[in-house]
């Protein structure tokens, strides 16, 4: 999980946020746990791209983690 907290983060500090994104659904797919950190560098990603729809079902799958 550190080695992708760290790739997630590495990508948005340097402005990829398009990489970023697409970790998350790989991140998904071998059922790792998510945490605030990385629920953060998503939402930083996002909303440096504008992307809206990403960012919504983000927040939906964070209340489901939460619940």
């Amino acid at each position: 999980m550190v080695q992708w907290l760290a790739m997630l983060l590495g990508y948005t500090k340097h402005d990829k946020n398009e990489d970023a994104i697409q970790l998350y659904p790989q991140m998904l797919v071998q059922s790792l746990l998510r945490n605030m950190m990385t629920f953060s560098g998503m939402l930083k990603a996002c909303g440096n791209m504008g992307e809206l729809v990403v960012h919504i079902e983000m927040k939906l799958d964070l209340k489901m983690d939460l619940s």
